[in-house]
């Protein structure tokens, strides 16, 4: 009802409206839209702020149409994968736990993939006593404790020796010979399969992310052996190691069921989720067309049989390149080139949303950035009706009744702050 009452006036000459099939209207009866305001003086702060709210929503679902929950029945729709990042982050922050399925972090910097590649290092050169104390930081069947490093600095050959008695280095022994003459991802899988690497990761916490990342450094693995093999070239370890480190390779992505999904609007173009939040709405459009861009047009109807006929692309390159100037600005905003690429980025603002909005399965959240007493919601200023007025206020809904036209849609208003308490949550402390 919401999507057909907005995009009906704002798509008038496309028919967007959505129909349900016949066998599913039942099923569809029902659903939730809520505002959630978030008080932020920045984006930062605002990732923080939505945390906080998704935190809350978990720890008490009631109200919606799926009373069990899981993270990985909500999704998050961002502008620009900076804002993906960001999300992601306050996210995974100590104080809301919730893993998000961007991928932020390097992929050599996780503990599977460090125990692995120092397992690695260790196979090539028993000497190599840094890996040593890198396997069994990460081992799962040695504690150390928080004496190991006075152990090492007390008696350095006495510690090194007990270690070498370890079940984890007596395997990788055992593994050693003949380990000059396979290749590196041959050696790879002796080194997970001798350092206890897929018992470690069913003990730590979001094993199913730990698995995710041995494959992905399977996989980074595979694709150096391939360039190798096109440049004519043979792979060794020391090659492997350089690889990684010059690709600085992203960890992998979430997946199951106990991840939030963090994605941009076009990633999410052909998905559906139970719920979805509407983020980024304080990003401009207007602030961000120019000018100075790769644009195609194309005179008269397109052919689809002919798609690059009557079409051809215009390019004003910017004179001063990333440089900003005023003056520039103010010259441009006055040009024909400037106010089509306003319009473009316009039509882009609108398809986008028209995206998120049709993604929603039970639920649909416009999360807002309020500084003081304004909310900042400039991309939605683009829905605007026949009359050029917007669709959506968020700031003038009375009594729960965010009115489209002569439609009337129930909403909630949520307001969350720096002083907003999430609580525990209230499901088990199960490993995710």
């Amino acid at each position: 009802t919401l999507s057909n009452a907005v995009f009906e006036k704002v798509f008038p000459d496309m028919s967007p409206t959505l129909k349900i099939p016949d066998e599913r209207k039942e099923k569809a009866k029902g659903g939730v839209v809520e505002a959630w305001f978030l008080d932020a003086a920045n984006k930062a702060n605002t990732a923080a702020r939505l945390a906080d709210a998704i935190k809350s929503l978990l720890n008490n679902p009631a109200g919606y149409p799926d009373k069990a929950l899981n993270p990985g029945d909500i999704a998050v729709l961002c502008r620009k994968n900076t804002d993906c990042v960001e999300v992601a982050a306050a996210l995974e922050n100590e104080k809301i736990g919730i893993r998000a399925s961007t991928a932020h972090g390097l992929l050599v910097k996780t503990p599977a993939c460090r125990l692995v590649l120092a397992a690695m290092r260790y196979l090539a050169d028993e000497k190599d006593t840094l890996s040593m104390i890198e396997v069994i930081n990460f081992s799962h069947d040695y504690d150390a404790g928080k004496d190991w490093l006075f152990k090492l600095v007390d008696k350095e050959k006495d510690f090194f020796k007990e270690l070498k008695e370890k079940a984890v280095f007596k395997n990788l022994d055992d593994q050693r010979k003949g380990v000059q003459c396979r290749t590196p991802l041959e050696v790879m899988e002796c080194a997970i399969e001798a350092s206890g690497v897929l018992e470690a990761a069913k003990i730590w916490p979001k094993t199913p992310l730990s698995l995710a990342n041995l494959d992905k450094l399977r996989q980074t693995c595979v694709q150096y052996l391939e360039l190798c093999k096109a440049r004519h070239d043979s792979g060794s370890l020391t090659g492997y190691f350089s690889y990684l480190k010059e690709n600085k390779i992203k960890e992998a992505e979430g997946t199951d069921e106990q991840t939030v999904k963090v994605l941009t609007y076009h990633d999410a173009k052909g998905l559906g989720f139970p719920v979805v939040i509407l983020f980024s709405l304080d990003d401009d459009p207007e602030k961000k067309a120019s000018a100075f861009s790769l644009s195609a047009k194309t005179e008269g109807k397109p052919d689809p049989q002919k798609p690059l006929k009557n079409r051809t692309l215009h390019f004003w390159p910017n004179p001063i390149g990333t440089l900003k100037s005023d003056k520039l600005r103010e010259l441009a905003a006055d040009s024909p080139e400037q106010e089509e690429a306003g319009k473009r980025e316009v039509a882009e603002s609108q398809r986008l949303l028209y995206v998120g909005f049709t993604r929603a399965k039970d639920a649909l959240i416009f999360a807002a950035r309020r500084e003081k007493t304004k909310l900042n919601t400039a991309w939605l200023d683009v829905l605007k009706d026949g009359a050029g007025a917007p669709l959506i206020k968020l700031s003038a809904i009375q009594e729960h009744t965010l009115t489209i036209g002569e439609t009337p849609i129930p909403i909630t208003i949520k307001e969350f702050t720096e002083d907003t308490k999430v609580g525990p949550s209230k499901k088990s402390d199960k490993k995710k």
